[in-house]
């Protein structure tokens, strides 16, 4: 069907909210795939940014277990010098 046969059969009232009904569920279809790719982009990121979060806290621990060592090595000597 064209146009012409549309307005002749529904009128223009008619033509005009088919057309108006078309382009709400173009504009519906395109917002849904938007928010999809936007949902997909969040959670990538969102993948990215804990995973550098897991890194960062490893090596944090890394530091403390480390510092932790060395403070015993400390008092370790601290205490034999006090004893001798």
């Amino acid at each position: 069907m064209d146009w012409l046969e549309i307005i002749s059969k529904v009128g223009i009232l008619g033509s005009f909210c088919i057309a108006l009904a078309w382009y709400i569920k173009l504009q519906t279809t395109n917002y849904r795939e938007d928010v999809k790719q936007m949902r997909e982009e969040y959670a990538s990121e969102l993948r990215e940014i804990r995973q550098e979060h897991k890194e960062d806290a490893k090596q944090m621990t890394e530091a403390l277990n480390n510092n932790t060592l060395v403070m015993q090595q400390l008092v370790d000597r601290i205490d034999r010098k006090e004893t001798l």
